[in-house]
Parts: structure tokens; sequence; C-alpha cells
């Protein structure tokens, strides 16, 4: 081809001359560099061309007004994609924003004096002419605007805080996950069958969500068979964002801040902590200090820094601190601008109950008990539970519960003891008359505790006690129908330790013990282990006693040790293969030995296998099994194979996920609770960068299976598994959902041919440098390229037939038109080769 003659090295070297002026020329500069057009045309076939081009839009990195679809970032953080219409302005593209999007994005009308007396809806042309420091940087080929403006003209926003107008409560859809799994039993004496189902299913429009699960089983032996159908819940649910809370009625658990969770029949109403940045909903101290000249804050916490920022000469306080665990000190470094750095530890602790300084919890539910046997009663009752971050490291918390034969009322105070760890206590009084003729009262105390010492890498997770008296009983306990529960628990101890060893790896140990008022013997479990590797080989022992009333004494104690073989050569690195080793004990010795091989295949590593060879040593019986997973964009699907000596099992698994859009159906991996809805229209098979074995099915359509509601999410798709015909404008969209929101990841595609196009005008190619846009009903106008080499473009995603405007300045004479066919002996849809045609512009 013409372009890769050798005097195509001097259009290159002009080409890379012509990009270097707008890359190393300061926009400072006085006096602007000039290049000579003419030199463009060195070394081709003619060095006459139809006239020269016009680079003074190029000169400044500049292209052709219009509306383009960018991404649009502030200060280098994301805000949204959306059409936006450029105009020249001082030879350069300026964004037509309107004020209210200006406002919209975070600026503070008041900070700018033109604004204030100007209306909301103005198009501001040029953002530098009002705020000399700011800037609209727009960079076409990343479809990117980077909007800069002082920080002190911007409201203040909390890490991870989004912009309500930005929520999306995504578009009306069906939604199902389904699960089956069975298996076929052959035994020396007996053959079974089983089968089970699970489905939950649900419908989105607008801001409603209605949700169902239900379940289905069948077992079959040789002398019966029975199925069971059961319809375990349905809701119906949405946000309530002006109250920064949901709504919810139907069947559901009520929280378990306050009470214990109890299943209910009837509506809900309460605070949506999903809708709070993340810094904010957990408990962290304020922190507070003197800087003596403009200071770097750097907050660290375990080691790791979890907060930076500057701030001015004098007092400062950070309250949106984001700690990465609920109990160790945060290490705080105040760097002047002179490089002196100043160091105070501020004691941190915290429970899960504790909440910042004005953020608080509240839910309001009322309905009916909704328990699962059909003797127990199921009163009408409604409850209340209230959670205060007062300041000062305390939060206050209550809660009441009403029916007609019980009544309880408890509350609390979570406690920051700083340096010595978190605290809360809480009192519950219990009224019943529903599980006996008289009336029983009693009382419940019950205190937690936290704390994690940095300096020994010890973390007591749960220290909690709980004391009640004869007669306390909670809602459950006072309307289920078993003499069991009518004893009543007495007391119940929680312990969990977590124990780091550095190299040597980490220790654990977690116990509770439960007595009752007219039990015996207390209800005992205790676990322990150690965990550690070598050498990437890993080794782990731990031991487990549980005791109880109803069941004998059981102690366990096992040894693992898993070996990757890429501890002995790299070549198996890829496919993660490891050899895995297990053996345990039990109070009867019991011994059991099990070896195996695990690993994963295919390019996405989504096929996962394993084979196990087992031996019972104390009845000498061997047994094995061999399983696999596969995850596909479409679904899971599982199938394994165990035997013994008396038994062998053959099993399967199937489960994934069912979206019903308005343009169709997806099949996907098992849905999640929030989910996006990738659309790239006619890419097929093209790979969901964030999910492992997702692609696009033939339509260009897929589901990112799982998404944070309430956060901004980035959905990427990988452009180098495109098929030739079809290229995406943008491999990046972003989406920030409600939830239980199903939200569209809309990709702009260009399908259609490649072709390499020769061009002339006057008999003579076109300028070099020269824009090309394909004008034709149907696009969108972003089909734009750029004149090479001796009138020669490359364009992409062309249809059989349409019109070009060629352009290559803005008087009269410097523009120009074709039309254009490729005929169907000349497409190539399987090559990666473009089409080559010729034509004549006039």
């Amino acid at each position: 081809m013409p372009f890769f003659k050798k005097e195509g090295i001097a259009i290159c070297c002009g080409a890379y001359v012509l990009g270097m002026i707008s890359i190393v020329t300061p926009s400072s500069c006085y006096a602007e560099l000039y290049f000579n057009p003419a030199l463009l045309n060195i070394g081709s076939h003619t060095e006459k061309t139809a006239s020269q081009p016009d680079l003074t839009q190029f000169a400044h990195g500049g292209q052709l007004p219009g509306v383009y679809h960018v991404d649009i970032y502030l200060n280098n953080n994301f805000i949204k994609s959306d059409d936006i219409l450029f105009k020249l302005v001082d030879d350069k593209l300026a964004p037509q924003i309107s004020l209210k999007n200006y406002i919209r994005m975070g600026l503070l009308k008041s900070a700018v004096t033109d604004f204030s007396s100007m209306p909301d809806d103005t198009v501001i042309t040029s953002l530098y002419q009002f705020i000399p420091d700011a800037s609209a940087d727009f960079r076409f080929y990343e479809h990117k605007l980077n909007i800069s403006i002082p920080q002190i003209m911007l409201k203040h926003k909390v890490h991870g805080e989004v912009d309500p107008d930005t929520l999306d409560d995504g578009i009306t859809a069906g939604l199902m996950n389904y699960t089956i799994s069975g298996a076929e039993n052959n035994s020396d004496s007996e053959k079974t069958s089983s089968l089970f189902t699970n489905f939950r299913s649900g419908v989105n429009w607008g801001a409603w969500r209605l949700r169902n699960y239900s379940t289905w089983s069948m077992r079959k032996t040789s002398r019966s068979k029975d199925n069971h159908f059961n319809a375990i819940n349905t809701y119906l649910q949405r946000n309530i964002r002006s109250l920064g809370s949901r709504l919810t009625v139907g069947d559901f658990p009520t929280d378990g801040d306050v009470f214990e969770s109890t299943n209910i029949r009837g509506t809900q109403l309460m605070t949506d902590e999903g809708m709070i940045p993340d810094v904010l909903r957990s408990y962290a101290p304020a922190i507070r200090g003197i800087a003596n000249s403009n200071a770097q804050i750097t907050v660290r916490q375990s080691g790791n820094v979890i907060y930076q920022s500057y701030v001015p000469q004098g007092a400062f306080e950070i309250t949106d601190l984001n700690p990465s665990s609920l109990s160790s000190d945060l290490d705080v470094t105040i760097k002047e601008s002179n490089g002196y750095e100043r160091h105070f530890t501020q004691a941190y602790s915290s429970l899960a109950v504790m909440r910042r300084k004005g953020q608080n919890k509240y839910a309001v539910t009322a309905g009916r008990l909704n328990l699962s046997r059909k003797s127990d009663k199921q009163p009408v009752f409604a409850q209340g539970t209230f959670i205060y971050g007062a300041g000062h490291g305390l939060t206050p918390y209550t809660g009441m519960i009403a029916s007609s034969e019980y009544k309880s009322v408890a509350a609390g105070l979570g406690i920051s003891l700083g340096h010595i760890g978190a605290l809360s206590t809480d009192v519950t009084y219990s009224e019943s008359h529903a599980a006996e003729d008289k009336k029983l009262t009693g009382l419940s105390y019950q205190f937690r505790y936290a704390k994690t010492l940095a300096e020994t890498n010890t973390a007591l997770s749960v220290a909690a006690y709980r004391y009640s008296t004869k007669d306390f009983r909670t809602l459950t306990e006072a309307y289920q129908n078993d003499e069991n529960i009518q004893t009543g628990k007495r007391n119940e101890l929680q312990l969990m330790l977590n124990q780091g060893l550095g190299d040597y790896g980490s220790v654990y140990i977690s116990g509770s013990r439960q007595s009752y008022w007219q039990k015996k013997d207390p209800n005992l479990t205790f676990n322990a282990g150690y965990n550690t590797s070598y050498r990437h080989i890993s080794y782990g022992i731990s031991i487990s006693k549980t005791r109880s009333e109803r069941h004998k004494d059981g102690s366990r104690a096992a040894l693992n040790i898993s070996v990757p073989f890429d501890a002995f050569t790299p070549a198996y690195k890829e496919y993660g293969l490891r050899a895995n080793y297990s053996g345990a004990t039990d109070q009867n010795d019991n011994v059991t030995h099990n070896i195996g091989l695990s690993g994963t295949a295919l390019a996405d590593h989504n096929l996962a296998f394993s084979l196990n060879q087992s031996y019972q040593q104390q009845d000498h019986v061997h047994g094995g099994n061999i399983n696999t997973t596969y995850t596909g964009s479409h679904g899971v699907v599982s199938a394994g194979y165990q035997y013994t000596e008396n038994n062998r099992q053959l099993n399967f698994g199937l489960s994934g996920g069912i979206l019903v859009h308005r343009n169709g159906v997806v099949f996907s991996q098992p849905l999640g609770e929030t989910v996006a809805l990738v659309k790239a229209p006619g890419a097929s098979h093209v790979k969901v960068s964030n999910q492992s074995g997702n692609y696009t099915d033939y339509r260009g359509y897929a589901v990112l299976t799982s998404i944070t509601p309430f956060r901004k999410t980035e959905v990427d798709l990988n452009p180098g598994s495109t098929n030739s015909n079809t290229e995406l404008s943008l491999t990046s969209a972003f989406v920030t959902p409600t939830r239980g929101a199903v939200v569209v990841a809309d990709y702009k595609t260009k399908q259609g041919e490649q072709v390499l196009l020769d061009l002339s005008h006057d008999g003579n190619p076109v300028p070099f440098g020269s824009t090309v846009s394909l004008v034709t009903s149907g696009t969108d106008g972003d089909n734009t390229s750029i004149v090479g080499d001796n009138g020669q473009v490359y364009m992409s995603g062309m249809p059989h037939d349409g019109k070009l405007l060629v352009s290559w300045g803005h008087r009269d004479g410097q523009h120009c038109s074709t039309n254009y066919h490729i005929p169907e002996n000349k497409a190539k849809p399987q090559s990666h080769l473009p089409t080559h045609l010729t034509a004549v512009c006039r």
C-alpha cells in the first residue's frame, strides 16, 4: 500500500512534528510556533495537493465543534457520562455547560461574584472567564473532559459521597435466580434419587422491587416418592431517598441491632445505611490538631495509610476517617511545609452498634409474627429501634416491642474507652402473658467488649456476656409452643480472639457457653487453630469440642497441608495446581486421611476441578471423589462422582440468572441484589473485565451480576475481544444504582466495514490532516477520521453505502463531499484487513 513506501517516512516525520505542536508548546508562550503545511507533501507521488490544509485547530490540539459523548471529571474525580456541546472559543473546543450543571457537580454559586445574579439555566461559554484558575481540558481521543475548579469554590464532600442526581433506579425488568441440584445414590441395599430447586424471582418497576423466594424438593426411593413445595417469602420494597430509608412490605426478618431478629409478615421503614458514605457508616473519632503551616496530615492504622489530606495553617479537625478495623489505635503524622514531622496517637476502639456524631439508624416495624410451625402463635405486634451518634465517643440506643400478650423495652449505651477498648452495655425488660397463665416479667443484661492491640497484633473481636432472669422471654420464646424454650436462657458467654504471629502465622480461639434455668448442664462449644505458611506451602491444625444436653460430647482434631505445584516450578502457576492433604480424628479414635489434587483450567480460570482419595483407618474403608465446576457467561454447571466400597453417588448442579428486559432475555451467572445490564449492540462475545467467564451474547448483552448499591461502579469491557466489524467507542461505563436496581451500562458501538479510502479533489489527493466525517442517516455523527499520506484515510464502522464530508479549513473551497459504495464481493466480514476504495471528492 502507498503509505508503506519509503516516502512515507517524511510524512511520518511531518505528522510527528504536527503532533508535537500541541504537546510541547506551553499555553503561556507569547508567540505561536508555525509549521509549514507544504512540508506535509514532501515525498508524495505529487507534491501538489488540492490546497494546503488549515492547521489552526490542530495546532492547539483541537477538533471540529459539535456534540460529543464524554466522561466528565471534576478535579480528576469522575462525575458522569453525558453528551456535551463543544464550541470553538479562542481556537479551542470549550464545553457548553449550564450553571445549574456546574452547581450539581459541586460548585458553590456564592463563591463566584458573577454567578450570584445569574439564572441557573445560563450556559457558561468559557468557565475560565469567570474563574481565572479554572480550566476545561477536552481529551478528544479519550472521550474525556476534565474540569478543574479551585477546591475553595466547591462544596465539601466526604469521600465516597454520591451526587443524588446520579442515582439510577434502573429499568423495568424481570429477574430470576435458579439453583438446581440432584443426586443419584446407589448402595448395596437401595437406590435413591433426589432433586432440589430454589427460585429467587422478582420484578423491578421504577423504584419498586417485588421479590419471591420459593423451593421445591423431590426424593424417590424404590419404595416411595415424595415432593414438597415451599413459598418461603414474598415482599415489596423501595428506596425513599429523602428519608435515607427503605420501605418493605411482606415477609422479611426484623433487624437485630437491639432485639433478636425474627421473621414477620408486615411493614417496615428503616434506615438504609447503604445510602451513607462508607466513611460515615461506622464510628470513628474526630482528629484535632494545629498545623504551623500548610501541612500534610497522614493517618495510619496497623501500619496502613487510611487517610491523607492537606490543611492550611491553624487548627484543623478531621471527621471523615474510614478505619480499616474496629479497634486499633490511629497514628497521626503532621508534616509541615518545611519537612518537619510531628506524630501523635489517637486512641480508637469501636463496636458495630456505634455511630459517628450526628449519624443515626432507626427501624419502625408492624405486622404479624411469622413463625415456622403452625402450632406456634402468630400475634400482631409493633417494634421500634433507634441508635444515635451523640459524639464524644457515646452511642445511646433504645427499642420497644408491644403486642397484646407481650411487651419489651430495651436501653443501652456504646462507649469508646480509647486505649482500653470499646464497650456497650444494655438492659432489656420483658413482660409476657403468652406462654403461661400467669404474667412473667424478667430482665436481661448484656455486655460487649472489643479491642485490638496493634503492638502485639492481638484482636479481641467479640467478648459478649448476657445474663437473663428466670422469667425473661424474647418475643419468639414468648409465642413458641415449646416446653424446652419456656425453661428460659440463664446466661451466655461468647469469646473470639485472634493473635497474629508475624512470619510464623496466626492463632485463633473462639468459644461460647449457654446455660438454662431448668437444665443442669450448659451447652459448650470451643474452637482453636493455628495457620501458617512456608515457601507458599500452607499448614493448619485445628481442634473443636462441643457438649449439649441432647448430644454427647464431641471432640475433633484436624491437620491440613496444601502444596502449590509452582513452589517447585513456575510452569504450573497459571493453573493454580495444588496437592492437598487432610487428616482428622475424633473422640472415638476414628482416623480419616484424605489426599487430593485441585486446580483451574481455561484462559479465565473458570473451570475448577478436584480429585480426592480417602481412607477411614478404623473401618478400613476406601473412598474417593471427583468434582468439576464450570462458570460461564450463562450460568454455573457442576458435576461430581463419589464412591466408597458400599456406595456410589453421581451428583450435578446448575445455577444461573435470567434477566428479562424490553429488548429481550439475557442468561447470566447467578444474580446478586443489584446488577448492571451491559448493552453493546452488535459486540458479541466481548469479555466483561469485572467478572470471570462473563462475555456478551450474540446481540451484545451481558449482566454484571453483583454491584454495590449507592456506589459509583465502573463497568469495563475488553476491546481486544471484539470482532473485526464492531468497534467500541468507549470501553468503560459508570453506573450508580439504587438498591435492587437493574441499571444499564450503555456502550456506543460502531458496526460496519473497515475501509481504507484514497480521496482526491480536483485531480489531487485531499490535504494531509483533513477531517473526514460520515454523514448518513441513522448515525450519531461521531464517525470521524483524519487523512494521512496521499489522501488516504482509514475508517471503521462503515455501512455499505454512505456520504462523506471532507474538510481542511473553515473558508470557502476548503471542504467537499463524496458518496461511496462497498461492493458485496469486496466486503471481508471474516478478515481483519480493511476494504480498499477510491473516491473523488467534489
